[in-house]
């Protein structure tokens, strides 16, 4: 059965990464959830998807340069509460399972021991777009699975079947799985990475006939916005 996964919690109806999103998709029933993960200036790991502040507080600079203290007395899109990765790690109210999309350098280490401390090493799936971080969090975490995110450029030598790297390249992240992003193209792609032994996901799907036609590829996920109405499909 194809996990549907909530992007960023359930943010078609809360803002994205805060806690009423990701409250709202364990009340749902979503099994699994996609977060990503960002550094305070104090090196305290946060749930926020962007590097600048403007499009989801409203202020200028970067969150790199905000203490968690700051950043917790904000409010995400105007009305989300902030959620760190501790409380998010140990939060009853959060689905079982996690998949955390690491947005920059730096935070390997950190995550890992966070992680560690949890005791939910098998619950969760680390990915980033750049392969050297995911590279070097398999190499301090090994038992924890991790995935490589394709971006829609990325995706297109996978989907023609045009890199010759593609096979050398993947071995050298490491990764298990791979999120691709969804386009009809890439369903060939999927079932010939499936093939080469990789588990598949796709984001990000919110319309239900296109979650059904990218399900027929069997990937182990799909990533949506709208986790409410992807939930009552008949297929499942």
């Amino acid at each position: 059965m194809v996990k549907v996964i909530a992007h960023r919690g359930a943010s078609s109806s809360y803002p994205e990464n805060s806690l009423e999103a990701i409250e709202e998709s364990a009340r749902l029933g979503v099994e699994m959830v996609e977060v990503d993960l960002r550094l305070t200036k104090d090196q305290i790991p946060v749930l926020f998807h962007d590097k600048k502040l403007k499009r989801l507080l409203g202020r200028q600079g970067n969150l790199s340069e905000m203490t968690f203290k700051e950043w917790q007395e904000c409010k995400i899109l105007d009305t989300g509460t902030p959620y760190s990765f501790q409380d998010f790690l140990v939060s009853s109210g959060s689905p079982r399972k996690s998949i955390l999309d690491i947005k920059e350098f730096g935070m390997e280490s950190i995550v890992s021991k966070m992680i560690e401390r949890a005791g939910c090493m098998q619950d969760i799936i680390v990915s980033s777009f750049y392969s050297l971080i995911v590279r070097r969090f398999k190499s301090i975490s090994p038992e924890v699975r991790t995935a490589l995110i394709l971006d829609r450029t990325a995706t297109t030598p996978f989907a023609l079947g045009m890199s010759k790297l593609a096979k050398p390249y993947l071995k050298w992240t490491g990764v298990e799985c791979i999120h691709m992003c969804y386009r009809p193209a890439n369903l060939k792609a999927a079932e010939d990475l499936r093939l080469m032994g990789y588990e598949v996901a796709f984001w990000t799907i919110d319309e239900p006939q296109i979650f059904k036609e990218a399900a027929k590829v069997e990937p182990y996920g799909i990533m949506t916005n709208n986790p409410e109405a992807m939930l009552k499909l008949e297929f499942r």
